[in-house]
């Protein structure tokens, strides 16, 4: 269950980034995109995986060594935090360098197919 919205996240992510970077997707009603397909062959590790327990919030603020861990545990978690989400962009930006590489690819074996084709078409 939890990789299956994984996947649709990457998938919407990768989407999302598609467009924000000019690639040009086209959606047709008819069809839809598989919930299962993806080149993933483990599961995305998801925040709450990864990231510490959320440290909970002192009784008193009187209470000088429940504060000073508080902000330890904070910090903490803000240094995990902020770890994970620059690593979930590099692999974002990855996965968006390696799609548009095949992107390419497939442009340029198709512009071979084409080439060929009328280079031996019967006159």
């Amino acid at each position: 269950m939890y990789q299956q919205k994984i996947s649709q996240m990457i998938l919407a992510t990768v989407l999302i980034l598609g467009l924000a970077f000019g690639a040009h997707a086209e959606v047709k009603e008819s069809k839809e995109v598989a919930p299962k397909t993806t080149n993933m062959t483990a599961a995305y590790p998801l925040q709450e995986q990864v990231l510490p327990k959320v440290p909970p919030v002192p009784s008193s603020i009187k209470n000088t060594k429940e504060i000073t861990e508080y902000v330890a545990a904070v910090n903490a978690y803000m240094d995990a935090a902020q770890k994970y989400i620059d690593a979930a962009t590099d692999d974002l930006n990855l996965i968006v360098e390696q799609r548009n590489m095949a992107i390419q690819n497939a442009n340029k074996i198709i512009e071979e197919y084409n080439a060929f084709f009328e280079k031996h078409k019967a006159k």
